[in-house]
């Protein structure tokens, strides 16, 4: 039990909750495509509109509020988030790219992370690079859209987002229980 608790200490956990979501996600795009783009822009323009405001707050009590960057970059996310709720149909017209466009994204960060796992001599570098492989291909292919149909779309995106989720869940497993090694909590 008390490796367990070091194990989830360990863990990233900004990173399993973005693999979680992808997960969650992932699920709900398989199960329900039609109606999953329509609430993937709702929930989407929600959660926007709530970062974006959260970033004006924190660069205010940071003494950024002022920054011109800080207020455009904030105000680009709010106007997306209420775009993502008054124009739903519009945006689930290219909410497959952008979930494309996610997936290359996030296997650019795992393929970086492979390098430098391999710098470092750490085991587990080839499986990252393969992760971020596979995760680009399958992020290609959503942003191409080779599909007729828009519903084997979503179902071929929630497939996509499940693999991606396992796939950083893994990694995040790995490099959890070789910070535990690291840091001498486990003798062999």
């Amino acid at each position: 039990m008390k490796k367990f608790c070091k194990f989830l200490s360990a863990i990233d956990l900004q990173g399993a909750a973005i693999a979680l979501s992808m997960f969650v996600f992932g699920v709900l795009f398989t199960a329900l495509p039609e109606s999953m783009l329509g609430i993937a822009c709702y929930v989407a323009g929600g959660v926007t509109i709530v970062w974006g405001l959260a970033g004006i707050a924190l660069g205010i009590k940071r003494g950024e509020g002022r920054k011109a960057y800080n207020i455009i970059l904030n105000a680009v996310i709010i106007i997306t988030g209420v775009l993502l709720l008054l124009a739903p149909d519009f945006i689930s017209d290219i909410i497959t790219i952008l979930l494309g466009v996610l997936l290359i994204a996030d296997s650019i960060l795992k393929i970086q992370d492979s390098f430098s796992l391999y710098r470092l001599k750490a085991r587990g570098w080839l499986a990252t690079a393969i992760a971020g492989g596979v995760c680009a291909v399958l992020g290609l292919i959503a942003v191409f859209n080779p599909f007729a149909a828009m519903r084997m779309l979503m179902i071929f995106v929630g497939i996509s987002m499940l693999v991606d989720s396992v796939l950083s869940f893994a990694i995040l497993a790995i490099s959890a229980v070789r910070d535990m090694k690291d840091d001498g909590g486990e003798e062999e």
